[in-house]
């Protein structure tokens, strides 16, 4: 297969890299993404607070992308203390992978070329990168940009894995919707919990068409069944006791990089020829 070339590649083609793209490609620059996966879904509820839907205006105008708007949350405190608060700007959320696709569609129509295949090695020769994808192609780049997220190939090879300390773990489900017989405007509000002696929080967003729920913590600090307990014991709570059947029911797994603070100060995202996003 002859070699490509490009002056930008971009490894990872999630929310940073694929927005990174749409801004490169917006002003002529050469640029393809690369990414086994396109736009997918991960745990994570989605939600897009109020702050980035004025930075980014985007999103909203993007009409054919389905969302929910959400103007209520309730907080649940480890004492099982409550507060619902009503937002004078609503926030969005969306699948994960329908906001993933939204901002991989607009740096596709900007002009960046998206290749549908994981980078297996890349190597420095002068001032050219040289990568080898998964499925036996061959490409060169000026630059290089890592976006490939909490297990990062690119950074693997450049910088070093992320210490155990700077990772969290999440787990999350997505249930298929039906009327929620606990609240009569049909889940229309986002649930954020707290847990005693617990570095992290449960969460319940609803979605277009699922209601998303999620567990996140520290790496290490608890197991992964242990994670999966607390996650399945607040969706039967929510759902008044008892589990949605298995038909409605698809989980998701991934780690996240959630820095400690000491580590922000040695942390390196740039080199010669490479960035980390």
């Amino acid at each position: 297969m002859p070699e490509q070339s490009a002056e930008i590649a971009i490894l990872g083609a999630g929310p940073a890299g694929a927005h990174l793209a749409s801004r490169l490609a917006a002003t002529g620059r050469d640029v393809v993404l690369f990414d086994p996966k396109g736009a997918w879904e991960k745990p994570c509820g989605g939600g897009v607070p109020t702050r980035a839907l004025r930075e980014f205006g985007f999103i909203l105008k993007s009409g054919d992308y389905p969302r929910k708007l959400i103007d209520r949350i309730t907080l649940i405190s480890p004492l099982e203390r409550r507060v619902s608060v009503k937002l004078d700007e609503p926030f969005a959320i969306y699948s994960r992978e329908v906001l993933n696709r939204l901002v991989l569609d607009r740096a596709t129509n900007a002009g960046a070329r998206f290749i549908r295949a994981a980078v297996a090695d890349l190597e420095r020769e002068g001032n050219q990168w040289r990568l080898t994808t998964d499925d036996g192609g061959h490409w060169s780049a000026r630059y290089l940009v890592g976006a490939d997220g909490a297990a990062s190939f690119t950074r693997r090879r450049l910088v070093g894995i992320f210490p155990k300390g700077d990772l969290a773990l999440a787990f999350g489900y997505n249930v298929t919707s039906e009327p929620n017989p606990r609240n009569g405007a049909g889940g229309e509000e986002a649930v954020v919990r707290f847990l005693k002696d617990f570095t992290g929080y449960l969460w319940a967003f609803p979605r277009p068409e699922v209601m998303n729920f999620g567990v996140a913590s520290k790496l290490g600090e608890k197991t992964s069944d242990e994670l999966r307990t607390l996650l399945k014991s607040f969706v039967c709570d929510y759902y008044g006791g008892k589990l949605p059947e298995e038909s409605r029911l698809s989980f998701f797994g991934a780690k996240i990089p959630t820095l400690e603070f000491g580590s922000w100060k040695e942390l390196r995202t740039t080199g010669e020829g490479w960035a980390l996003v």
